[in-house]
């Protein structure tokens, strides 16, 4: 792929058999089946995540680079406008259950929640710690990782509140996070050169 700088997320739709790639101020997006370059979203400083919402025909990207979530179009892949948000916006995801996409920050300490047919930001869930990478459940239950802290959180994306708090046994400096969606299992990767294994316990 042309141009400079680092790559980030990746994310795959299915609808449109495209392979969306942060890569460092744009978004290179591919023919998943070819690998050919079909166009560019521009002007993502420091992007980091891509989340789509297909039904809508659009994407959003957070710039960590100016605190700002990118609205673009995924026909025309133009860019319609920037949501404001808090500093250091992370990882991204689109939950069909709530009809919402979520944004981690690491800064910040919070997830944001977007209405994506509006672009507007619908509220926040405070977590006393930077937000690295986070999964939504069959069931509806969100986890994130708190990177610094070596803690997963499990969130309610509906009421926009936390709901307990565990401790990532052998991990230090949890980074990625998948969940098995038969087992509800989270597989955390962690910067301690540990793939941690973790089945998330019943809330007290």
């Amino acid at each position: 792929m042309p141009g400079n700088g680092g790559f980030d997320y990746l994310r795959f739709d299915a609808d449109s058999y495209r392979l969306y790639v942060s890569h460092g101020t744009q978004v290179d997006v591919l023919d998943a089946i070819s690998g050919k370059l079909l166009g560019l979203v521009e002007n993502t400083p420091g992007v980091h995540g891509i989340a789509i919402v297909s039904a809508l025909h659009r994407g959003f990207t957070t710039n960590g680079g100016n605190s700002t979530v990118s609205v673009f179009d995924t026909e025309s892949l133009k860019t319609l406008q920037k949501i404001p948000v808090d500093k250091d916006p992370d990882c991204i995801f689109y939950d069909p259950r709530t009809k919402r996409v979520l944004v981690c920050h690491g800064d910040a300490g919070v997830i944001t929640a977007i209405d994506p047919g509006r672009a507007e930001i619908i509220g926040k869930v405070p977590l006393g710690g930077g937000a690295e990478a986070a999964v939504v459940d069959n069931a509806g239950k969100g986890f994130v990782n708190l990177e610094e802290e070596a803690i997963v959180v499990s969130f309610d994306p509906q009421q926009l509140k936390v709901l307990a708090k565990w401790s990532i046994t052998g991990c230090k400096t949890p980074t990625g996070l998948a969940m098995g969606s038969s087992t509800s299992r989270l597989f955390i990767g962690c910067r301690s050169k540990v793939l941690a294994s973790w089945m998330p316990q019943p809330e007290k």
